[in-house]
This record gives structure tokens, C-alpha cells and sequence, in this order.
């Protein structure tokens, strides 16, 4: 499985902090932040500078053969297997605006991508911050098994990759339940 930042400019990365990699100007007025997170997942934060940001972030998942993205009743979304086994998924997404108020936002589903969409209004504070947050229950714990190739070398100190190459480690059929980790 692979998961492809959204963006429109090849950008080079660059480590900011512990295991976070920045792509500045990834997209007209957005910054991008790849990290993991404690729990094993990986966590992709989209910066929208200003006004004239992009309103939407698209994030191509490559499936294995027949998998599919489903939309839960909690606005998560499970990557689930052709026969039937819950690959992972992204947690109910967030966005908070430069005064720390939540910014509505959802995720929607077309085809095999991931479409978060922020909705700011003229009273929001940016920047605003929105956070797709991917789970996997078999990888918890084990973040560079989730975001192999390039991403994996920026987080061991190296920069370099660009939006479009980050790929997931993530592979076969895992048990779970689907709800303990999206509640």
C-alpha cells in the first residue's frame, strides 16, 4: 500500500524537529509535515497559510488489487481488503485554525483517494492546520514499516523526498476491529 501526499510542486523535504519531515510551498500557499505518530501510525499535516490556499488535499492511496476505501459513520475511513479484511485506515480528521479553534472539516471518498476538505469561513484565523492521521493495527509501533522508501530515509535524518513518494509499508490482510481504532 502507498500513500501519496497531495501537492502540485516537487518539493524537497526538509527534517524540522523529531521524525517530522517539511515540504514548504508543496501547493499554491500549503505547507506539508509528514511524522509519525506514538501509537504506530503516520500522520500527514497540511498547512494552509492563508486564504488562498487550496481548500481541498487529495490523497491517492495505492490498494492491493480489489481493496477499497470506506467511509464510517464517524467520517473515518477504513482501506478494506477484497475479502472483506481491514487493511487500516484514517482516523476522523481535525483542523484547527491559528487561534487553536477547530475548523470544520471531512473526509470523502473518490475511488481509491482521499479527499479532506476544509471548510474556512472570513473569521478564520490562519494558518490552519488539518491532520489525515493513518492507522494500521499490525503496524503499530512499527512507523517505518508504514512509511517505507524515502520517507523512511527523511526520518532517519535525510531529506529529499517529494510529495507523491511517500509509500507505506503496509502490507496484507490485518485483524481488528475496525471501530476500536476510529472512536
Amino acid at each position: 500500500m502507498s500513500i501519496t501526499l497531495p501537492g502540485i510542486r516537487n518539493v524537497t523535504g526538509a527534517k524540522a524537529g523529531k521524525n517530522t519531515t517539511v515540504y514548504p510551498g508543496a501547493a499554491k500557499a500549503t505547507d506539508l509535515a509528514v511524522q509519525p505518530t506514538t501509537d504506530g501510525g503516520i500522520r500527514a499535516l497540511a498547512v494552509l497559510k492563508d486564504a488562498t490556499a487550496p481548500r481541498e488535499q487529495r490523497y491517492d492511496m495505492g490498494l492491493p488489487a480489489g481493496a477499497r476505501l470506506a467511509k464510517l459513520d464517524n467520517g473515518a475511513v477504513a482501506a478494506i481488503a477484497k475479502n472483506g479484511t481491514f487493511l487500516g485506515g484514517f482516523a476522523t480528521p481535525w483542523a484547527k485554525d491559528a487561534n487553536g479553534n477547530p475548523v470544520p472539516t471531512s473526509f470523502r471518498v473518490d475511488g481509491t483517494t482521499l479527499v479532506q476538505s476544509v471548510r474556512t469561513t472570513d473569521s478564520t484565523a490562519f494558518p490552519v492546520v488539518a491532520d489525515p492521521k493513518w492507522l494500521d493495527d499490525a503496524a503499530k509501533g512499527v512507523t517505518a514499516g508504514m512509511i517505507g522508501g524515502c520517507a523512511a530515509g527523511a526520518l532517519a535524518g535525510g531529506a529529499g523526498c517529494v510529495p507523491g513518494a511517500v509509500a507505506s509499508g503496509v502490507v496484507g490482510g490485518v485483524a481488528g476491529a475496525v471501530g476500536s481504532l476510529f472512536s
